[in-house]
């Protein structure tokens, strides 16, 4: 970590946002030019709220579903809040729980990107690395995974990372249940057409 991250009550927070954020892309470019994993904010047009998030995951061996309070900024510049519904493409392998943002610091990234209430995509993943080493146990020619993407979102009670090709959707909506409804009786679908 470049410098000690606290918020002094005589910065205004425009500044301090901005010092943050050239302290976090520092922290980046040490981190790549060493070749070593760093996180890159994922703009999916909105972020995990600070408040308690109450995440929902719906995982299936085919889909993955996270819903989550989120905002993102109106056009008039004052947030909007609502549900973020996010449908990955492909996602092989995930945890969802610890660290809470009062342990986030404690988190390998932390000070090479990562940072509390945010998403973002892990370059040189380590997870990656794993995954392709043990594909060789029994595909010995298997190559490098370029792509496969590893995300975080880091909530205020938990964090859920995951593999994955992409995201196949991402939402906000103030009136989520319908979505959430769609999407799982999608899932319940595939799984009955598939006999899992």
């Amino acid at each position: 970590m470049l410098c000690e991250r606290g918020r002094s009550s005589h910065i205004p927070p425009s500044d301090y946002s901005a010092a943050f954020e050239r302290v976090r892309q520092a922290e980046c470019a040490v981190a790549a030019s060493a070749g070593d994993q760093y996180a890159v904010p994922l703009d999916l047009g909105f972020k995990p709220s600070s408040a308690v998030t109450a995440p929902l995951l719906i995982l299936t061996p085919h889909s993955v579903i996270l819903a989550f309070s989120a905002w993102k900024k109106a056009s008039e510049g004052s947030p909007h809040s609502g549900t973020a519904i996010v449908e990955f493409d492909g996602c092989c392998w995930s945890t969802f729980g610890y660290p809470n943002d009062e342990a986030l610091e404690g988190h390998p990234l932390w000070g090479r990107g990562l940072a509390h209430y945010g998403i973002f995509d892990v370059h040189n993943s380590p997870w990656v690395r794993r995954m392709t080493e043990q594909n060789r146990v029994a595909f010995p020619n298997a190559k490098d995974d370029s792509e496969t993407r590893h995300l975080i979102f880091s909530f205020h009670d938990n964090t859920f990372e995951c593999l994955c090709r992409g995201i196949k959707a991402a939402s906000i909506s103030s009136e989520p249940l319908g979505e959430l409804t769609s999407s799982f009786a999608k899932i319940c679908k595939g799984i009955l057409e598939e006999g899992v």
